[in-house]
């Protein structure tokens, strides 16, 4: 099987094409952000180690609310 090469096709800004789930481009020291879920909590967490970020979070009425610090 062969494959056909293209040319002049831009790379999506965000990955696969898709927007970012949480905001971390914009999100500066001591602005924060909500989750509902501990399955988004710990997501979120490993995201911003992987960035490099230090966060805090703590729980909520709606679910949980993540700090960045760093």
């Amino acid at each position: 099987m062969a494959y056909r090469v293209s040319r002049k096709i831009a790379v999506p800004a965000t990955g696969a094409g898709r927007d970012p789930k949480y905001p971390f481009p914009e999100l500066e020291i001591g602005e924060s952000f909500e989750v509902t879920t501990t399955t988004e909590k710990n997501a979120a967490r490993k995201r911003f180690y992987n960035r490099n970020q230090r966060i805090v979070t703590r729980m909520t009425n709606n679910g949980f609310r993540i700090w960045r610090i760093t």
